[in-house]
């Protein structure tokens, strides 16, 4: 009987590891027939929406790669709280042009309140593009980014960052955290626009739709439920083409992992439910193969062959060299469960010193 349950629970495993497989050839298919040219024209007037407020690690150098884009014709302005804030310094020395958020909305965020200033100011552009200002950016990235809506049915493009760690562990944690970001991008059915990084024409919001952004917490959340309604797709730019350099503690890390979460399972309503599901298996998956590879036979290794495609794909693609990666990676889906669990108990968020209600979403 004993024998009958271990043959029946390793043919379970069997099944999760081949489906993890699975999962990888779909994505990387899908990645693969969504590529987009970048050479293709782009018609139409371009605005770079930069909200800032506080200091970022290497603000100047973040704000001068948006200024030096290989793309002819585009404009960039920076939104900030008041003329005091401190981040002016650095939008000053990087040359670029700013002005002061003042859009009339009663439950948004401070970014989704820059970013309407900003629309409401600049309204003759074609396309619009939000750029976070803690992100560098490559000198191809707005014409990466912005090629896709050539395609009428897409409704978002965007790219999601590599975090670079600049020093403690637990910024290399915050990196290894960040490749589910990557992960979930190279599906349409997990992908959602990340508001650091992301372009939209201008007629997406027509119709009452600005109105509906201006009072939203969270734009990439609003946005990527806007564009699901009008039936548009979500375009994914890969190649490492935004960089976020970050230096964590084990709070800021938590606070800033939980709060991504929050917002991306409000942005996609089937996160939640698909990735307690997934992160559930490979952890299960993960911790029964060492048992029996212990307790059995050897072989079981074998079915951890997901997450040895998944560190191949960490030193490979995003060229990571530093060893600890992998132990981390081993790891991580104890913190995306714990994350999306507390994620969907939160009525509220911190961001930048202030709190924000989740349930006006």
């Amino acid at each position: 009987m004993t024998d009958l349950l271990l043959l029946a629970y390793s043919g379970f495993l069997v099944l999760i590891s081949g489906g993890l497989l699975l999962i990888e050839v779909v994505k990387r298919m899908e990645k693969k027939n969504g590529d987009s040219d970048d050479t293709v024209p782009q018609a139409g007037r371009v605005l770079v929406i930069v909200p800032c407020r506080g200091h970022d690690i290497s603000l100047t150098e973040n704000l001068m790669s948006i200024r030096k884009q290989e793309f002819a014709n585009y404009d960039a302005v920076a939104v900030v709280d008041s003329e005091d804030d401190v981040a002016i310094h650095s939008i000053r020395e990087a040359g670029m042009d700013y002005i002061v958020s003042s859009a009339d909305c009663t439950r948004c965020s401070g970014k989704v309140r820059a970013i309407s200033t900003a629309l409401e100011k600049f309204s003759g552009y074609d396309t619009y593009v939000i750029a976070d200002s803690d992100a560098t950016f490559s000198s191809r990235w707005l014409r990466k980014l912005v090629a896709p809506l050539a395609d009428p049915k897409v409704g978002l493009s965007t790219a999601f960052p590599v975090f670079i760690p600049c020093g403690g562990f637990w910024s290399r944690v915050k990196m290894v955290w960040g490749f589910v970001g990557n992960s979930m991008m190279e599906s349409s059915i997990t992908r959602f626009g990340w508001g650091g990084s992301l372009a939209f024409r201008s007629g997406l919001l027509d119709n009452g739709k600005l109105g509906v952004f201006s009072e939203s917490v969270s734009d990439d959340a609003a946005l990527t439920h806007i564009a699901a309604d009008a039936g548009l797709c979500i375009a994914y730019c890969d190649g490492n083409i935004v960089t976020v350099k970050s230096r964590e503690t084990l709070s800021s890390f938590v606070e800033w992992s939980n709060r991504q979460t929050a917002l991306a399972i409000r942005g996609n309503r089937n996160l939640f439910a698909m990735g307690l599901v997934y992160y559930t298996a490979r952890l299960l998956l993960l911790v029964s193969s060492i048992v029996l590879s212990v307790t059995a036979t050897p072989l079981a290794l074998l079915l951890l062959a997901p997450f040895a495609v998944g560190i191949v794909k960490i030193y490979g693609r995003h060229g990571v060299r530093d060893p600890a990666v992998a132990p981390i990676f081993l790891a991580m889906d104890v913190f995306y469960i714990a994350n999306l669990v507390k994620a969907k108990r939160m009525d509220t968020i911190s961001w930048r010193g202030r709190q924000y209600a989740l349930n006006t979403e």
